[in-house]
């Protein structure tokens, strides 16, 4: 992405915009989330620290639920943000 297309107002309205995306999916996803599964953490212990194993947190989607997709990733992909289209639907937990 060629960031000198962007005023320094545009750049703020984007970065804006995704720091919103994050703390609205964070609202939407984290009620429902669980901690990771005892078998998971097993699976994956040896390439991650346990002080992340012990507060990633998963939603498991059933009966053909999908996450819909965010006005925030149609923007996305749109040839004003470039590069930025390749972002996919990320959910955090811990935004500061």
């Amino acid at each position: 992405m060629d960031t000198s297309q962007f005023s320094e107002t545009r750049a703020a309205e984007m970065a804006a915009g995704v720091a919103k995306y994050l703390w609205d999916e964070r609202a939407l996803y984290l009620p429902a989330s669980e901690p990771l599964a005892a078998n998971w953490k097993t699976t994956v212990q040896h390439y991650f620290p346990k002080v992340l194993l012990d507060v990633v947190r998963t939603v498991i989607l059933t009966g053909g639920v999908r996450i819909p997709t965010s006005l925030f990733q149609r923007r996305g992909s749109s040839p004003e943000w470039g590069q930025f289209s390749r972002l996919r639907a990320s959910r955090f937990r811990h935004l500061h």
